[in-house]
């Protein structure tokens, strides 16, 4: 089996790769700005190649053996990391990366792509009603606008050139080399025993998906690229089980981490204030998707940093 991976030396993709890396039967592909960082890692596996390239880049040359792929899985994302990240910075790589990977990838051959969007495209949810892949979509933020403006990208290309394809709707993933977000915040508070102020005084529900549950997901849709007989195109929703408030988040990981921490609740805003709650029954049931409890995923995150617990 033949896979291509693009933005492979980020926190998800060289996740995945170190997963199938010992799998002599599948071939990895890799596409990434920074080469440098994964030849160092897993430059004695024979069965991975590297290649670092610009995707916004439209004319670029290919290694020639880099064709005949039986999944694309298409990574390279601008994440929403500072406040100056524009929304043209985000349009350049969360669509423009996209429709160059596709049509380069296209060329070259390609049964199935698999592309990861986010929960950022649904609107702000003030009430305790879980959404699922057909619930309005309504973003309120610039990443949130490029994701929903990429999978209807994707829905045009797939249509037009007859091309199966996937999209995993993802809420914040937790991992050893996720070093952002609202649990690596927690995480890094806790450790220092600092104080921890809580936004909207903590009542915000949050759905966080740990790293392996992801790659156990990614694994069943990469297995069935081999499907000839699958022709249909799905929207799938990731998560955990299960929502907690944020100020339930930090009480868990505190207490996990045995921190002096001090939990305090402020009453300012955020930008995204609305609650996360994930109906997640299709992925379950069209999938065999398994997801951990978030308690669970939070005992893994913290296992992975080094905690007995």
């Amino acid at each position: 089996m033949r896979i291509l991976v693009s933005g492979a030396s980020g926190f998800i993709g060289s996740s995945l790769i170190k997963y199938l890396r010992s799998n002599s039967s599948i071939e990895i592909f890799c596409i990434s700005r920074s080469e440098v960082s994964l030849n160092e890692s897993l430059s004695q596996y024979k069965n991975i190649h590297f290649f670092s390239c610009d995707l916004t880049e439209s004319f670029i040359e290919w290694p020639k053996h880099y064709e005949k792929f039986d999944a694309v899985i298409n990574f390279a994302s601008q994440q929403p990391t500072n406040k100056n990240i524009t929304e043209q910075d985000f349009y350049e790589t969360n669509i423009k990366c996209l429709t160059n990977l596709w049509k380069q990838s296209l060329r070259r051959g390609m049964s199935h792509f698999i592309h990861f969007s986010s929960t950022s495209v649904y609107p702000q949810n003030y009430s305790l009603i879980s959404v699922d892949e057909s619930s309005e979509t309504g973003p309120v933020n610039a990443y949130g606008r490029s994701k929903l403006m990429s999978e209807k990208v994707l829905c045009e290309l797939g249509e037009e050139d007859d091309i199966r394809f996937t999209i995993f709707r993802l809420p914040s993933v937790m991992g050893e080399q996720h070093l952002g977000g609202l649990m690596f915040t927690f995480f890094s508070l806790a450790k220092k025993n600092a104080n921890i102020e809580i936004f909207n005084k903590g009542e915000n529900y949050r759905n966080f998906l740990y790293i392996d549950d992801l790659i156990s997901a990614l694994n069943v849709s990469i297995d069935m690229s081999q499907n000839k007989d699958i022709k249909q195109s799905e929207t799938y929703l990731l998560g955990s089980l299960n929502s907690l408030k944020s100020i339930e988040i930090a009480r868990l990981v505190v207490e996990l981490m045995q921190s002096n921490s001090e939990i305090i609740p402020i009453e300012k805003n955020i930008l995204m204030d609305g609650n996360i709650i994930l109906d997640l029954t299709k992925s379950i049931n069209r999938l065999g998707f398994k997801p951990n409890s978030l308690e669970s995923g939070i005992t893994s995150f913290l296992r992975l940093h080094g905690y007995k617990i």
